[in-house]
């Protein structure tokens, strides 16, 4: 038995380690911001660097006042350090609507890469949007 414990308490800190070897620092002053609205409560913005970029990740929630329409979206845009704007993009929450659930509010997640590592000091803000993404101009932009 005390032999198992050595073992375990070795295996944890080889996959922590290993964990932080491998994974890509974000740039400098990278930041994020979220603004919810339309019965959606955006509540996190996850960014992890990879070799093929940035993927921006999170969840949002149902509040007072969604209604189930499935013709809501979330829009990226990334704003460079001197306020221009780099990219910008539609995305989906899945599920859409976000569901029902008795027990406490409904979640839905979201992800998005952008192609290219945003410059130190950049800032990626996700805004609620209520419109179908179809009719979304950003959707037909593409992003990055």
């Amino acid at each position: 038995m005390k032999t198992i414990h050595p073992i375990i308490t070795g295996l944890f800190v080889v996959l922590f380690l290993g964990g932080c070897v491998t994974r890509k620092p974000l740039p400098g002053g990278l930041q994020t911001e979220s603004k919810s609205g339309g019965g959606v409560k955006i509540l996190s913005v996850g960014l992890l660097p990879d070799d093929d970029g940035l993927l921006v990740h999170g969840r949002v929630e149902r509040t007072l006042g969604y209604s189930d329409s499935p013709f809501r979206h979330l829009d990226l845009q990334v704003i460079g350090p001197a306020g221009e704007l780099l990219s910008r993009c539609g995305i989906r929450f899945f599920p859409n609507p976000i569901p029902f659930s008795r027990f406490g509010p409904g979640r839905s997640t979201y992800t998005a890469r952008l192609k290219e590592m945003p410059p130190a000091g950049s800032t990626i803000r996700i805004t609620v949007d209520g419109v179908a993404l179809s009719k979304c101009p950003l959707a037909s932009m593409g992003g990055q």
